[in-house]
């Protein structure tokens, strides 16, 4: 399940936390990245987990920069590597997304979806 955290100065990041006995149980990964929140985790077709992160950093990085945080791990959470497709993918709209691996025919696919809130334009 994906989670955010909050590290010692109050400043958030993602990971996740899963159990192997129904819940009885939990354990908590490390943190993927700092200064991100609103994550999405799903199993890619080797078996790593890949979080797509929220990054408020991108309040204020260039088009060129801005885009989601992607991280994956092959050991549940413990060591983090920035994914190819960091920050230059998938778009960034100050928005929560989500993230399904899904089988087709021909193959696993992550499907990426998010839906921006835009807010109305008021007459004056």
């Amino acid at each position: 399940m994906p989670t955010q955290g909050r590290d010692a100065s109050g400043r958030p990041f993602s990971n996740f936390i899963w159990s192997r006995d129904g819940g009885v149980n939990w354990s908590v990964a490390n943190a993927a990245r700092s200064n991100t929140n609103e994550c999405a985790v799903v199993e890619l077709s080797t078996g790593n987990l890949m979080l797509n992160m929220r990054d408020n950093r991108n309040r204020k990085a260039s088009p060129e920069t801005n885009g989601r945080a992607v991280s994956v791990n092959a050991d549940l959470g413990q060591k983090w590597t920035v994914h190819a497709s960091n920050h230059s993918a998938l778009p960034e709209p100050v928005c929560m997304a989500s993230l399904i691996s899904h089988q087709l025919a021909d193959g696993r696919r992550v499907l990426f979806s998010l839906i921006p809130t835009v807010a109305p334009r008021v007459k004056t």
